[in-house]
């Protein structure tokens, strides 16, 4: 079987029910060498100090992905204790950062804001959760990338 010294997750709190992500962690930790090194990078898809829009989008899109695919957006949260749960793993190391987006904040904040609205675009299935046709949905991000 081959092992690896390494192995990086990064944007999946969109990808797995909680089930599936304690079946994720058995399979990285079956993979891992000894002394071998997980890294994940999950965002937590929260606002603070955001819009009228902003938070429906947000409240929406957290709603429709727990009832329509039974996913957990707000996974990393859970994820410090999936990992202590795993007897196999030590040294858990946990960091949380938060960055502003927006044009506003250069470069960075910009990107950040693009990728947000092309990843809730891409649940192709909320529009027609909320009610609300493709065209009235892409106008509801472009509202909400201007907030």
């Amino acid at each position: 079987m081959e092992t690896f010294d390494f192995v990086h997750l990064s944007m999946m709190f969109s990808a797995f029910t909680e089930l599936q992500w304690s079946e994720l962690i058995n399979d990285v930790v079956r993979v891992l060498k000894y002394d071998g090194w997980i890294e994940s990078s999950e965002a937590i898809p929260q606002f603070i100090n955001c819009g009228k829009v902003t938070k429906y989008i947000e409240e929406a899109v957290h709603i429709a992905c727990m009832k329509e695919k039974g996913v957990n957006l707000s996974i990393s949260a859970l994820l410090p204790k999936m990992l202590e749960s795993n007897e196999m793993l030590t040294n858990i190391q946990c960091v949380k950062v938060e960055y502003p987006i927006g044009e506003w904040f250069g470069c960075f904040g910009k990107y950040s804001i693009i990728n947000i609205r092309r990843f809730y675009q891409s649940i192709v299935y909320l529009p027609e959760y909320l009610g609300i046709t493709y065209e009235e949905y892409n106008d509801i991000l472009d509202t909400f990338v201007k907030e």
